[in-house]
């Protein structure tokens, strides 16, 4: 379906801890939602009567419902983490669907994802430098390491990255890169304080849908970056 300008009622697929946060973002920002969770199943006619929905349910709730969702026709906002996207791209663009998903809805991550790939262009002067990928979040989240961890491994492209996690009271998210030359250390780090964060990356996400003319699977980050350079 080619993407309609007006997207005033979203389907809210999850209401955990981050989905409170989009709900309050979404009504302050006038959108009227349905809520889809354990007490309201999501299902195909439901999601219908809204314009687009926005998903942080987790990876076995959002495997077990990807069919209902895309058989809705209805476009995607997605911050479930521990999903291979690109499994449902083929299907994406049979559909004409239009799809951004995200690791990671923090504009400061984007930020730091580009000192990482600045890094990486200049990681000959330092051939011999080990790296160290860590990170940490609360005890209920499900996939480790973490999709932000797995997206900033992509980007540093290096066979002996070293990544660890831990699991650990109520952490929102804290990720660091450490370059270890043996003669100095070099950190990169970026700590999420509040879930609220993810929930305006992910409001911000909802208005690039509307922007988008042509149907497919999007990143959240490689959009922003489009917008970086722009700029």
């Amino acid at each position: 379906m080619s993407i309609t300008k007006r997207i005033k009622k979203i389907a809210l697929l999850g209401s955990g801890k981050t989905g409170q946060f989009v709900a309050t973002d979404l009504l302050k920002a006038g959108h009227e939602i349905v809520v889809f969770n354990r007490q309201n199943q999501i299902e195909q006619t439901k999601l219908q009567a809204c314009d687009a929905a926005i998903s942080f349910l987790p990876p076995d709730a959002f495997k077990e419902n990807a069919d209902i969702i895309m058989e809705s026709q209805i476009p995607l906002v997605t911050g479930s983490t521990g999903i291979d996207y690109e499994n449902y791209r083929a299907r994406i663009m049979d559909n004409n669907l239009t799809w951004i998903h995200a690791t990671n809805f923090s504009m400061g991550m984007i930020v730091m994802e580009q000192m990482i790939e600045a890094f990486k262009r200049c990681s000959f002067l330092i051939p011999s430098a080990k790296l160290n990928l860590h990170e940490i979040h609360h005890t209920k989240k499900v996939d480790a390491p973490s999709g932000t961890a797995v997206t900033l491994a992509k980007i540093l492209d290096r066979q002996d990255l070293n990544i660890s996690f831990e699991r650990t009271g109520d952490v929102v998210g804290f990720h660091q890169v450490e370059i270890d030359t043996g003669r100095e250390k070099i950190r990169l780090s970026h700590e999420a304080i509040d879930r609220a964060l993810f929930a305006e990356g992910a409001v911000y996400a909802l208005k690039l849908l509307a922007t988008i003319n042509q149907p497919g699977l999007y990143q959240f980050n490689q959009l922003i970056k489009e917008q970086l350079h722009k700029n």
